[in-house]
């Protein structure tokens, strides 16, 4: 793929960016979900009294999830998942990347929706865990994935204005060479 390839294939991504909003969004609210979770783990490492406490404070943030996922249209979600995955694969540089990034933002997608589609089937404390640290991971992954976009986007899209260190480049044609070949010679 070349610069140009690639920055078109960005700039359609980009394009059709809202289209994804309701996959991105279900992982950015699953992954507020774990930073509040994960706040009370310092009363629980303290331990004595603050570990029922903060106990109690972690498995409401893990029962809270199920009104989080109450508000996302399923149906929806996965729609733009695959969407969103299809669109990620289409900015492969090749059939065989030497890269792995788009194969494994892919797979921590899948393993994402597997744990998701299981916390539908059985919304419990136990189901709700697994997918709030998938999620806080993924959600990681893909702003610095988005980012990195933004970044190859840019620096791609500034060749096309040439720097002051460039020479302009002078192209003869046949026909500029038959009037130079023509021109009298100095003695």
């Amino acid at each position: 793929m070349h610069a140009f390839e690639l920055q078109r294939a960005i700039n359609r991504f980009f394009a059709d960016f809202d289209s994804y909003k309701p996959f991105l969004s279900a992982v950015a609210s699953l992954a507020k979900s774990s930073d509040a979770m994960l706040a009370h783990l310092p009363g629980v490492a303290r331990g004595g009294e603050w570990i029922n406490q903060c106990a109690g404070q972690i498995y409401a943030h893990l029962a809270h999830s199920q009104k989080t996922t109450a508000t996302i249209n399923n149906r929806q979600f996965f729609r733009t998942l695959e969407h969103f995955q299809r669109s990620i694969t289409q900015l492969q540089p090749s059939p065989t990347p030497q890269s792995n990034l788009i194969s494994h933002l892919n797979e921590q997608i899948e393993q994402f929706a597997g744990l998701y589609d299981e916390f539908l089937a059985d919304q419990s404390g136990a189901r709700a865990l697994p997918l709030i640290l998938a999620a806080q991971n993924l959600q990681t992954r893909l702003e610095v994935f988005l980012d990195s976009l933004h970044i190859f986007d840019e620096a791609i899209g500034l060749n096309d204005i040439p720097s002051s260190t460039e020479a302009p480049l002078a192209i003869w044609l046949p026909l500029h060479l038959e009037r130079v070949m023509n021109l009298p010679q100095a003695v």
